[in-house]
């Protein structure tokens, strides 16, 4: 693990641009003799800080694209390195049980020495075995559902790796009595758009949000829930708000498992006429509201028209 933390140490100190060292998280310019700098930097300086040459405005998408890259190469990476380590405890908390049920079995009498050999090739087929026996269960892991994020994870491991990997758009609240608010401001401005996020709360679970607005104006929307406890089901509401117009419908959270390919089928889909009030503003704020749904209740909320 410290040879890989070496390696991302090293390969940050080359891509940082000389000027802020920093690791360039958008355009990246060249001076005439080869040397990068950031796009921000760039503004401030007229000139390389390196070797004084001309900054010329030409891009190096070879780079930004490598860097574009870097940050999943280092997930993967965290990921493979972490699952490891999880194996090797569950194996060598698997070999002191063998050795303790072995201690514990043992008579103490001395053996033949041909005894030895048969009890040491048992054991090491018992233990072949076990390892057969371990590749097959499979194990619950859970997928981060943020853009193209491929990560596999263990329920804990999954927080860990939004509030490293995701921070900007990963929000951890307070517990509210199984009830979980949060308002956000989405922009018009620019057409088709898309929106996602994830919000944790310990008495609830984790949720992913995702929603996309189509350029003729077409809302669709779904929430989807990740938590080791699966029977737990959900409902939630959302509210629109424009200056002159707000909307409020209800819709079902859905399972992490529901394939993207029938996602859609799940969704809150709110039509271009009915979005086009809202969108005459610049911006409309959103309030998303979760709750459980009632166990005593086997219906969906109704559906309220404002």
């Amino acid at each position: 693990m410290d040879k890989i933390t070496d390696w991302y140490t090293k390969l940050d100190d080359i891509l940082a641009c000389p000027v802020c060292l920093e690791v360039p998280g958008s355009k990246i310019l060249q001076c005439k003799s080869g040397h990068h700098i950031c796009h921000f930097c760039h503004k401030k300086l007229a000139v390389c800080p390196l070797c004084k040459a001309e900054i010329v405005e030409v891009r190096l998408f070879v780079l930004e694209n490598i860097i574009q890259h870097l940050k999943d190469m280092k997930i993967s990476l965290d990921d493979v390195v972490t699952q490891m380590e999880v194996d090797i405890c569950k194996y060598r908390k698997i070999i002191e049980k063998k050795s303790e049920d072995a201690f514990t079995q043992t008579n103490f009498t001395l053996p033949e020495i041909s005894s030895y050999t048969q009890t040491d090739e048992s054991s090491h087929t018992s233990l072949v075995q076990l390892h057969k026996k371990k590749q097959t269960v499979d194990i619950i892991s859970y997928p981060c559902l943020i853009d193209s994020c491929k990560s596999q994870l263990s329920y804990a491991q999954l927080i860990v790796h939004l509030k490293k990997y995701h921070e900007n758009i990963f929000h951890e609240v307070e517990p509210a009595g199984g009830i979980l608010s949060t308002t956000f401001v989405i922009s018009t401005t620019l057409l088709p758009a898309t929106y996602k996020f994830a919000v944790f709360t310990s008495d609830m679970g984790l949720f992913f949000y995702n929603a996309v607005i189509y350029s003729n104006g077409k809302l669709i929307v779904n929430v989807q829930y990740v938590h080791d406890m699966s029977k737990i089901l959900f409902d939630y509401e959302l509210v629109l708000k424009g200056k002159n117009d707000h909307l409020r419908r209800y819709a079902m959270v859905t399972s992490y498992r529901i394939r993207k390919e029938k996602l859609s089928l799940y969704s809150l889909h709110v039509h271009e006429t009915e979005m086009s009030e809202i969108l005459r503003d610049d911006s409309f704020e959103c309030i998303l509201t979760i709750k459980q749904r009632n166990k005593y209740s086997n219906s969906r909320p109704k559906i309220k028209e404002t």
